[in-house]
């Protein structure tokens, strides 16, 4: 998946599973926002494995109009999310960190490409989850369909960070306010 994916499902997580400032005692507040932590790590290499249905062809095609009009969409869509959900930046850091693969051990040397992403599927449980989802996702990775796919995938997180963390917000303030917000309908 792209990185605007990987750090919509970490802000997603955030919004879902973290508590509001006004809901949890302390010493749960720290357990659960770590929890969301490492759930957003651990849902990259499952991402990974559903990017298969997703436009992601193993070279760049630097000839190709359509995979460079959809690279630089992602490229700012990355950054103006980042930039709007930054309250998430835990969370979205933490979704990308296999990645490091990429930006860090692989430009540098420091390790064997795949190395990070090898290590995150390793881990039991998650690993019989990856070969499953392996096993079953066709392989669209050269479709340009495949990016509609993604897109509205980003585009149905995007709806679940805006309105659950919008609602939270409003729900800390009606908070510190002393009254009750209204209900969602």
């Amino acid at each position: 998946m792209q990185a605007v994916t990987h750090m919509a499902f970490g802000a997603a997580l955030a919004v879902v599973l973290t508590p509001r400032r006004d809901e949890a005692q302390p010493r749960w507040r720290a357990g659960r926002i770590a929890a969301a932590v490492v759930a957003a790590a651990l849902s990259h290499p499952l991402l990974d494995d559903l990017a298969r249905a997703t436009y992601h062809p193993p070279n760049a095609q630097l000839h190709d109009p359509f995979w460079l009009g959809f690279h630089a969409l992602v490229a700012v869509a990355t950054v103006a999310f980042a930039w709007r959900f930054r309250r998430h930046g835990w969370f979205m850091a933490a979704s990308l960190l296999p990645d490091l693969d990429w930006v860090i051990g692989r430009p540098l040397g420091l390790w064997s490409e795949g190395s990070a992403h090898a290590a995150f599927r390793a881990i039991p449980g998650l690993s019989s989850v990856s070969e499953a989802l392996r096993g079953v996702v066709p392989d669209l990775r050269g479709g340009r369909s495949g990016a509609l796919l993604e897109l509205g995938l980003v585009a149905l997180l995007l709806a679940i960070v805006w309105r659950v963390g919008e609602s939270r917000l409003d729900a800390e303030r009606g908070a510190d306010e002393g009254c009750v917000p209204e209900p969602i309908p």
